[in-house]
């Protein structure tokens, strides 16, 4: 069970408060920096994988 968040004087704060996303004139630039990033992560991650899986094939020989 998880505890309540509560500001300073020790009201519950209720969740639903979230700041609202801004979208400007940069934030499309940034999404396909962060798309592009995401691609370089997957293929990063798929050479490590395969690195992993060589060097376990190997000291089962």
């Amino acid at each position: 069970m998880s505890g309540q968040k509560r500001d300073f004087r020790g009201n519950a704060r209720s969740s639903a408060t979230k700041a609202p996303v801004v979208r400007n004139e940069y934030t499309p630039i940034f999404e396909s920096f962060r798309d592009e990033l995401d691609q370089h992560h997957d293929r990063r991650e798929r050479v490590v994988k395969a690195s992993r899986d060589v060097t376990a094939l190997s000291k089962k020989m």
